[in-house]
């Protein structure tokens, strides 16, 4: 397979970029999450999704039922989002044993 020249793929990056714009721009809090998400931007879906959480107050029964699924499908992709209590276990489990040996690199003789 011949390699691609340079302006092979500038087309392709071109075609990749309108591709993205042509996408449908999100609305509503959840869908600007989801994009978040594919963004990248972690932060601000947690943000988006704590937003849902606002209370449906003196909206009508089908856009107040519609906010409650929206609610119910956030929290669970808020779930995701999470920091895993594993994973944060182990790294502070390493992190002490690579303290502890530079304490003990530094402060103990050797021979």
């Amino acid at each position: 397979m011949a390699k691609p020249t340079g302006t092979e793929r500038a087309a392709e990056r071109a075609a990749e970029k309108a591709a993205r714009a042509a996408k449908p721009v999100p609305t509503g809090p959840l869908a600007e999450a989801r994009a978040a998400l594919e963004r990248g931007d972690f932060r601000g879906a947690r943000t988006l999704l704590a937003s849902l959480d606002q209370d449906v107050g003196d909206l009508a029964p089908a856009a107040a039922a519609q906010r409650l699924a929206e609610r119910t499908e956030g929290r669970a992709l808020a779930a995701t989002l999470r920091p895993d209590p594993q994973a944060l276990l182990a790294s502070l489990a390493v992190f002490t044993v690579i303290a502890i040996a530079a304490i003990a690199a530094l402060f103990l003789r050797h021979g």
